[in-house]
């Protein structure tokens, strides 16, 4: 018993140190943006903090940006309202924390952005993440979110229809 609970534990850090040595899923969503998105088209970001640079990708030059930043006070009403964006990018750090909790999450802001965007037209056209496995054994379930949400973030990318 005791052998068969090591190697699940050295199996669950094998699998989480090919995440870390493996292609980050940020340059991943980037080059499927630089390959299947039109120059010229508009984009939108989110992000929680000023210096936070940790979970989206990098949007090419070819493409016009913005950042909201999704805090108390910003209305993310209006962001929808007043801006066409062609495209919308979420990480997994914000899509899961509205998707688990939603209208009732305890951040005021966040339960707003989760309503305008159901109401808003974006629809995921493109999901990125990069498995958590080893020998087709997922171990995504063995690690907390935070774990693995900085060097592993999911990444959305929605369109406006």
């Amino acid at each position: 018993l005791v052998l068969l609970v090591v190697m699940w534990t050295l199996l669950s850090d094998i699998a989480y140190l090919r995440i870390e040595a493996g292609r980050d899923v940020r340059d991943i969503a980037s080059g499927w943006i630089r390959e299947n998105v039109a120059p010229g088209s508009s984009f939108v970001t989110l992000k929680t903090y000023r210096e936070d640079r940790y979970f989206n990708p990098v949007i090419p030059e070819t493409l016009e940006h913005t950042v909201f930043y999704l805090v108390q006070g910003n209305d993310s009403q209006s962001l929808f309202r007043n801006h066409k964006f062609d495209y919308l990018v979420l990480n997994e750090y914000i899509y899961k924390s509205m998707e688990g909790l939603g209208s009732k999450h305890p951040l005021e802001h966040y339960r707003q952005f989760h309503e305008a965007l159901a109401n808003s037209g974006y629809r995921p056209i493109k999901e990125l993440k990069n498995p958590v496995n080893i020998l087709g054994v997922d171990f995504s379930h063995s690690f907390a979110s935070h774990d693995y949400t900085i060097v592993n973030p999911g990444i959305r990318i929605y369109r406006r229809e």
